[in-house]
């Protein structure tokens, strides 16, 4: 998806600050910078994404950070560190798929709960650097989408479909995004 798909969707949401200033969007050099330091190539739907959107979260559910952020809590690099695990510690969380988690990158989470990563030896599309991506619950790494793009698209199938029990006034806008503070 380009740049002025992503700015399309972010112009149909209702945007917030998070609390305090919103975070500055990611540049390019930030990006390679990013790529240079951990060494991996961002997803290039990511990468769009977050030159428009920022670090924040998406569709009330959907956390996503960004390379250098100013702020650890929506920095791509920390939410990394953070999940991270040795072998011994995937194998005592989901034994069958340690070798999978011990290679995931962590870029975000949902729910506020359920970390999401990418799976960089499993490239969907190695002309746009696109990786499998998994969801790691309490006790299993659960397949959720083929590039970021699906994963987000997956996000505004559930955010633009009328939902009769959603109550704006108690819930607050459906098509939310929260930009993430410096």
């Amino acid at each position: 998806m380009t740049t002025a798909h992503w700015q399309e969707l972010y112009d149909s949401l209702v945007v917030k600050n998070h609390i305090g200033d919103p975070h500055p969007l990611p540049t390019d050099e930030d990006c390679d910078r990013f790529e240079q330091e951990s060494g991996l190539r961002l997803p290039s739907s990511y990468r769009a994404f977050i030159k428009v959107f920022g670090p924040g979260v998406f569709g009330c559910s959907l956390e996503i950070t960004a390379p250098m952020s100013c702020n650890e809590r929506w920095d791509l690099a920390e939410a990394n560190r953070g999940y991270q695990m040795s072998p011994t510690e995937w194998g005592r969380v989901v034994p069958a798929k340690a070798d999978l988690g011990s290679r995931l990158f962590f870029f975000g989470c949902e729910e506020e709960q359920d970390p999401l990563a990418w799976d960089p030896q499993d490239v969907r599309d190695a002309e746009g650097s696109e990786y499998a991506i998994y969801r790691l619950t309490l006790d299993d790494l659960e397949f959720v989408a083929a590039s970021f793009r699906e994963l987000v698209d997956a996000k505004c199938e559930q955010m633009f479909a009328p939902d009769p029990k959603w109550d704006e006034a108690e819930l607050g806008p459906q098509r939310l995004f929260w930009k993430g503070s410096a």
